[in-house]
This record gives structure tokens, sequence and C-alpha cells, in this order.
């Protein structure tokens, strides 16, 4: 945690420290870099064979992983707003309570922390370089988007026997 805790700080802080036309580079270059990231992983993940119970990236955290870079590319608001959500109220429990059952000798503990890395630097990012600050709305926003993801998840959680979300079958 103290390693990751470190790494979005560099990012943060190397940010700040660039003029803008750098600070863009870097941003897009860090946004492309998250949606290969977040491709790698998923694909890495079902490398030997597709679980739908277990492999589709449809928790909070697998989708936010796709809306941060979404959010750093674009800067659409309600991307950005469902990025500040959904990490700080969701994706940061995964460093209080994370779900590994594999130790530092495995990629499965290492994509853990990278992935959920990557989310909560795109978010810190987008508070501490870019300046966005959450309105009333934008919680409104990230109700709505969070509404269609429960419509959504509960149903095919009960088809697959799955527990995307958390929301499921444990």
């Amino acid at each position: 945690v103290s390693v990751c805790a470190l790494l979005v700080a560099g990012l943060v802080f190397t940010a700040r420290a660039l003029a803008a036309p750098q600070e863009a580079a870097l941003r897009r270059g860090f946004g492309v870099f998250a949606i290969i990231y977040w491709m790698a992983h998923n694909i890495w993940w079902n490398r030997h064979e597709l679980n739908p119970a277990t492999g589709l990236p449809l928790h909070i955290c697998d989708l936010n992983g796709f809306v941060a870079p979404l959010a750093l590319l674009t800067g659409r608001r309600w991307l950005r707003a469902t990025l500040y959500f959904w990490t700080f109220a969701l994706t940061l429990q995964a460093f209080i309570q994370p779900t590994l059952t594999h130790g530092p000798a495995s990629p499965v503990f290492w994509f853990f922390w990278a992935a959920h890395s990557i989310v909560v630097a795109s978010a810190v990012y987008e508070l501490a370089v870019l300046g966005f600050r959450p309105q009333w709305r934008d919680l409104g926003h990230a109700y709505v988007v969070s509404a269609l993801y429960v419509a959504a998840i509960v149903p095919l959680d009960l088809l697959l026997g799955a527990n995307y979300g958390f929301i499921g079958n444990p």
C-alpha cells in the first residue's frame, strides 16, 4: 500500500511540475497506458478459459479501471464524477480489505495492486492536477450510473450465480 501511495504521489507531483503541454502529454500517455493495462489484465485473467461467473470485468473496480482513463482522456464530467465517487467510496476499500488469496509470488497479487493503484492515481490526478471538484449534480450523475450498474448486474448475478459488484451470491 505504501508503494502504491508513493507511485500515485510521484505521478501527481511530476504532473504538477510540468508546463501545460507536457502535463497534457503525460496525461494522455497515462490514459493510454491505463487502457492497455486494463485490456492486458483482462486477457491475462481469462487466458485459460473464460468463466462467466468470475472472469468478466464487471466489478466496480474493473469498470472503474476503464472509466478512469476515459475520464482523463476525454474530460467528460459524468466520467470524472463517476471516477471520483466510485474511487473514493468503493475502490479505496480494496486497500483496506483486499480480496487477495495469492501472495507476492503470484502475478495475481501484482495485477490486483496495479489495477487498483491506476484507478486511485487517476482519481487523485483529477483532483490534484486537473482541479476537478465534484458538485451536487455530479453526485446525482454518479447515482444514476451506479443505479444502471446495479440494474444490469443483479440479473446477471442471478443468472450466472455470480457475485459481481459484491451484490450476488458470495
